[in-house]
């Protein structure tokens, strides 16, 4: 319904998606209506700064780091939270291409 609304309006042209396939598309309706459509393969993108991110975060969580950084706002300061990652052991599972 919203392909056929863009269409119709003129202001679409063209449909891209990240990621493999394009399963979240109506292609064939979008190509009736002249809207190209077209996506990136996942192993082209970003990957490696998503996964990247992906530790970041995972280590923001284990230093508590938006707890700190709420205790730094409210400034006050004492001992630090968290946990240092001396002597632990962190695993990552990977799914996909990333």
């Amino acid at each position: 319904e919203r392909i056929k609304m863009g269409a119709e309006k003129g202001n679409l042209r063209l449909i891209y998606q990240y990621g493999a396939g394009i399963e979240g598309v109506d292609a064939v309706s979008a190509r009736e209506l002249g809207v190209a459509v077209a996506n990136i393969p996942a192993g082209s993108g970003n990957g490696v700064s998503t996964a990247e991110h992906a530790v970041y975060l995972l280590l923001g969580l284990l230093r508590q780091q938006s707890m700190m950084e709420k205790e730094l706002q409210n400034r006050v300061l004492g001992s630090p939270l968290g946990y240092a990652m001396k002597g632990k052991s962190v695993v990552i599972l990977g799914f996909g291409s990333i």
